[in-house]
């Protein structure tokens, strides 16, 4: 991740990690994952992506979550992702 965020930074732009793989049964990992990457000074998105059987199977399929199981939590989690992205590329170049 260091080499990654030194990369993203030279572009002058904000700078999110996005956790993913997080155990979907406690937070212990998540907050632990946040504070690390508040050690190298950078931000994390808020929206966390889990460890759920929808994305693997989808992938095997060559599919989204959202065409895998268009109900389940993991689209809902790729679905509130994208939004969040949307709205701080908007923030962040306003028209």
């Amino acid at each position: 991740m260091p080499r990654t965020l030194r990369l993203c930074r030279g572009f002058q732009r904000p700078v999110f990690a996005v956790i993913n793989q997080a155990n979907p049964t406690g937070p212990g990992e998540v907050l632990q994952t946040r504070e690390v990457i508040d050690a190298m000074d950078a931000k994390a998105a808020p929206i966390v992506l889990h460890r759920r059987k929808a994305h693997r199977d989808a992938s095997a399929a060559g599919l989204t979550a959202q065409e895998y199981d268009p109900k389940g939590k993991a689209a809902d989690e790729i679905a509130a992702l994208w939004t969040w992205v949307r709205a701080e590329l908007q923030n962040s170049n306003p028209a």
